[in-house]
């Protein structure tokens, strides 16, 4: 299976100083996803996303662009399947509209950008075959972060539920 997905982003998001630097403003993202099975039980899966604004946002922060891969390899059984993931974010670091002592203006690099690896076993289980509803966990492991600038990382395991229905 071949995919590709395109996706305009629109300025819903709240403005003002105590609302996130960058939201509200337009953009885009562009996806691109292969899938095949490997046995008749065996899939594996990967996924490419670029994501990125068309402007500034709120406080004059115009984002980074995001590239994201996700893998998967999953082996599938009747009502459920178990699987080992893979998640690997590129976060641009954003820039700042500023105005200098002089009077002109500049970009003030924000040095928000990071990197983030997370790699995990999975299980998805079928919710019953006449739903098309399914319920899944997994446990992700850090294997790599890398920040742009000081910042905060998740040093532990990440716990993932996800519920989903097919229509």
């Amino acid at each position: 299976a071949l995919s590709f997905q395109t996706a305009l982003l629109v300025p819903i998001a709240p403005e003002g100083k105590t609302h996130l630097p960058g939201n509200g403003v337009w953009g885009g993202r562009l996806t691109g996803a292969f899938g095949i099975f490997l046995t008749p039980d065996l899939r594996f899966d990967t996924e490419f996303v670029f994501t990125g604004p068309f402007g500034r946002g709120n406080q004059d922060v115009r984002r980074g662009l995001m590239y994201q891969w996700n893998t998967q390899l999953r082996y599938m059984f009747d009502m459920f399947d178990i699987a080992l993931e893979s998640t690997l974010v590129r976060q641009e670091s954003g820039d700042r509209d500023v105005v200098l002592p002089n009077g002109t203006r500049a970009d003030m690099d924000l040095r928000n950008g990071s990197t983030d690896w997370w790699l995990g076993p999975t299980m998805n289980f079928a919710l019953g075959k006449d739903t098309g509803a399914w319920f899944g966990i997994g446990v992700l492991f850090p294997v790599h972060h890398r920040y742009d600038g000081p910042n905060y990382a998740e040093s532990g395991p990440r716990l993932e539920l996800k519920l989903g229905w097919f229509w």
